[in-house]
């Protein structure tokens, strides 16, 4: 944290929040015509986050996240796929920074290969390029706007 006191300016390092998180998380796996193989998750929590100094505002913020993972198998031998990956965060808070919602599709291909001894993946991260930390941190009267692309 960064401070002017007395016309002195320090940066000193604390720790600026107690946080409490507490959510439920869900699973779901299944296989459809022998060929399709795919996984949900979903994640919901809900944070409260207590500052233990003065510059950082009190946070609560309930959150959600969710993916689909697939697998589609391409050829009679079993050697050959083709992967569909997608997963969604809605806007959540991390100590006292708010991030609005990030997603990102994943498609890709993966092979095996001496008798399936060796599995090779070719999987394309990000295609559509969506995924970006977009938001801000709450300080004491100042908003801090960021926007990182990953």
């Amino acid at each position: 944290m960064a401070r002017i006191s007395n016309g002195i300016y320090s940066n000193i390092i604390e720790n600026g929040y107690n946080q409490n998180r507490i959510g439920l998380n869900f699973g779901y796996y299944d296989t459809f015509f022998k060929i399709w193989e795919t996984s949900f998750n979903a994640n919901g929590s809900y944070t409260r986050t207590k500052p233990t100094i003065i510059e950082l505002e009190k946070l609560k913020i309930y959150s959600l996240s969710y993916s689909f993972y697939n697998t589609i198998t391409l050829n009679e031998n079993k050697t050959w796929f083709l992967m569909l990956n997608f997963w969604h965060s809605l806007p959540f808070t991390y100590s006292n920074i708010k991030l609005k919602d990030q997603l990102e599709f994943s498609p890709g291909i993966k092979s095996s290969f001496f008798n399936k001894n060796l599995q090779v993946n070719l999987l394309i991260t990000d295609l559509f390029k969506t995924l970006k930390n977009d938001g801000y941190s709450l300080n004491d009267g100042y908003i801090n706007t960021m926007i990182i692309e990953v």
